[in-house]
This record gives structure tokens, C-alpha cells and sequence, in this order.
């Protein structure tokens, strides 16, 4: 590519694909059925709409996030100084209750502004950017929130917030993968202004469910259990990933390592191994503990029956234990 090519592929958002045969080939394993924004009412703005993810809350899905769209209204104050911003308690609880709530970017957090919007009654709440560029990630973290929350560009968040009546609902494509292109690549994060550190560096914030490897953190990702397309990312890029099988005490768990979908069930059994057998008194308190730790992989459908009793039959050949 010329040094012009690369400069508009640089923000080229939402067309900026990674192409890795591994990460490819594990896209379907790891992502959701693409969904868009649709917006049937009124007909001026009627039509499909890409939107941002939050890292906060239930995610927006198609069960969860329908309905009338109220643009809210607060008051100016040290908390934020425009009406729309979300920041303080609403002074239209009325008309948001039981409906979308519209907020503006800018001055407060996200989770403050949902939490407003959740005190006020909102089912939903839709983010509108204040700056140039695509419907933005949302970053945060706030157990209370139960409310679903989506982002849109500032230009589209200026059409819903411009209209009365809008009704807005999340809906599937039908086809393809949430936060990859039709052939199934999951984008790369190229937002427009650059964005230095993220640009480039990162999956796309559009993918579901949320990836390590996204822009910001996200409190849906269990890292513990599960990595998605990030490892083979990595070994798309030259690393080389351990597929075999998981050993503890010197036995074969049966479990693997980690698995084309991300899920890193062996590597996780043989960490707790080690911690359990580093604080433990003894290996009647090892194995009970070991039990209970195999009963959760169990309950969770993450191993097998047998699995989970090849996990206790290694635990059980332990020799020796660390003590604190």
C-alpha cells in the first residue's frame, strides 16, 4: 500500500478486517449473529443503524431493547452543565419511564448517566456521542445496572434526538457475525479521528460478545474460563498455543488446554490446581477443595462427567504440597 492507502485505511472504520486463517476460522465459534439498530417509526428516519457495545449491564439484545425512545431532560448544575447530559436525576421520570432514554456524551461517566436513566424508569438507554467518528465503545463498571445501554454516532444520535415518536428496537441482520465483515473477519477498531493506542491495535468495539483484545475493559469478559478469538490472534501472529491436554500431578485430566473457541477450561484446572496445593494444610484439605472447584466446572457445563472424574482421579496423585 501506498503511504495514501494506508492513511484512509487508517480510518476506514468498520472496513478494516483481520485476516489471520486462525482467528478466521474461529470467528463463528466466538461471535453473535450480527444485529443492527432499526428505527421504524418516524418515516423520515426509518432504517438500520450501526450502534456501539457497553461494557456495563445486560447487553443489548433483541429480547431486551425495543421500544418508544424519550429524550431526556435534567437539570444544568455542578454535575453537568447541559440539560441532556444525564448527569443529574431526571426532571422528565415521567416520560422516560417504561422507554429508551436518550442521553448526550460528555461531562459524567456512562454508568452515572445510566443509573439516572434506570432511577427514572428507562428499559434502555441510547448514548449519543458528542464528537465526530462512529458510535463509540462504552467503558465502565457498576454492578447495579440492569438496564441495557448502546452508543450511536453524533450525527445519528442528532436524528433521534431531532424527531418525536421514534421507536427503536434491536434486530438480527439474518445473516453474518456481530463485529466481522461478510466473509466473516472480524473487524479491526479504525475509528475516525485516529484514535493513538487503540487504532489498529484492537478488535473492534462492535464486537459481541466483548473481546480481550477490545479498545477498553469490559466486566462481561471472564478471562478465567474463556479468551475468544485473542489467542488465536496470537497464533495467527507467530505464537505458538498449547492445545494438549491439561496435567496435573503428573496426570492426564483429559481436559484441553484450550479449545479453537477460546475457552481455556485445562489451563484454568491446572492454576487452581496449583493454588489449592499451595494453601492447603494437608491433601484431605487439598481434595475437598478440589471437589468443590470440579463440582463448579460441573454445574457450569464446562467439563464432562468423566472429565470431572479424571480431574479428582489426578487430584489424587498429589505427592506433595507447598505450604504458606
Amino acid at each position: 500500500m501506498s503511504i495514501a492507502q494506508r492513511q484512509a485505511s487508517g480510518v476506514n472504520y468498520g472496513n478494516v478486517v483481520f485476516t489471520g486463517a486462525s482467528t478466521v476460522a474461529a470467528a463463528p465459534l466466538v461471535l453473535d449473529p450480527r444485529t443492527h439498530l432499526n428505527i421504524s417509526a418516524p418515516p423520515a428516519i426509518a432504517g438500520n443503524y450501526q450502534y456501539g457495545t457497553a461494557g456495563f449491564g445486560p447487553t443489548a439484545r433483541v429480547q431486551n431493547f425495543h421500544g418508544n425512545v424519550v429524550v431526556s431532560q435534567d437539570a444544568s448544575d455542578a454535575a453537568g452543565p447541559s440539560t441532556t447530559d444525564g448527569c443529574s436525576p431526571f426532571t422528565n421520570a415521567a416520560a422516560v419511564a417504561g422507554n429508551i432514554a436518550v442521553v448526550d456524551r460528555g461531562t459524567c461517566g456512562f454508568v452515572v448517566k445510566v443509573l439516572n436513566a434506570q432511577a427514572a424508569g428507562a428499559t434502555g438507554v441510547i448514548v449519543a456521542n458528542n464528537a465526530a467518528g462512529p458510535a463509540p465503545g462504552l467503558g465502565g463498571n457498576d454492578p447495579a445496572i440492569t438496564i441495557p445501554t448502546i452508543s450511536l454516532s453524533q450525527a445519528d444520535g442528532a436524528l433521534v434526538k431531532g424527531n418525536s415518536g421514534v421507536v427503536a428496537a434491536i434486530q438480527a441482520t439474518g445473516t453474518g457475525l456481530q463485529g466481522a465483515d461478510d466473509a466473516g473477519r472480524p473487524r479491526l477498531f479504525m475509528p475516525n479521528p485516529v484514535q493513538p493506542g487503540s487504532s489498529g491495535s484492537h478488535f473492534d468495539t462492535n464486537l459481541l460478545p466483548n473481546a480481550l483484545m477490545e479498545p477498553s475493559i469490559n466486566d462481561s469478559l471472564n478471562a478465567a474460563m474463556f479468551i475468544d478469538s485473542s489467542a488465536n490472534l496470537l497464533q495467527d501472529t507467530g505464537w505458538t498455543l498449547n492445545k494438549g491436554p491439561a496435567y496435573i500431578n503428573g496426570c492426564n485430566t483429559e481436559v484441553t488446554i484450550i479449545d479453537d473457541a477460546g475457552l481455556i477450561v485445562g489451563a484454568n484446572i491446572i492454576a487452581t490446581s496449583n493454588l489449592i496445593a499451595a494453601t492447603s494444610a494437608n491433601k484431605t484439605a487439598y481434595m475437598a477443595r478440589m471437589e468443590a472447584y470440579r463440582n463448579s466446572l460441573l454445574a457450569a457445563n464446562l467439563i464432562t462427567g468423566r472429565q470431572g472424574g479424571k480431574v479428582m482421579q489426578c487430584a489424587g496423585k498429589i505427592t506433595s504440597l507447598a505450604k504458606n
